[in-house]
């Protein structure tokens, strides 16, 4: 929506270049502010959407349990009987 009133006072701001120099001056500068809220709201809501995902991953990865990896118990031992002949 920013954006789009930024491209449209640019355009508004060229047409009353040389008929109305101040007007197009004052149209060129609050086009350029459009602009600049239109980036900023843009790059806050990938921020947003970055630090959503994120803490997703942080409670994912926190409310599933942890199991301990499963080491085999070796079986026992067990001696080999002396050789008879």
């Amino acid at each position: 929506m920013h954006l789009q009133l930024a491209q449209e006072d640019l355009a508004k701001s060229k047409q009353l270049m040389g008929d109305d120099n101040k007007r197009s001056t004052n149209l060129a500068v609050l086009a350029r502010v459009e602009a600049q809220l239109a980036f900023s709201l843009a790059k806050q809501a990938s921020s947003q959407d970055d630090a959503m995902k994120a803490q997703a991953e942080l409670q994912k990865s926190t409310t599933q349990p942890v199991t301990p990896a499963a080491t085999p118990i070796p079986p026992a031992v067990q001696p080999i009987p002396p050789a008879t002949h």
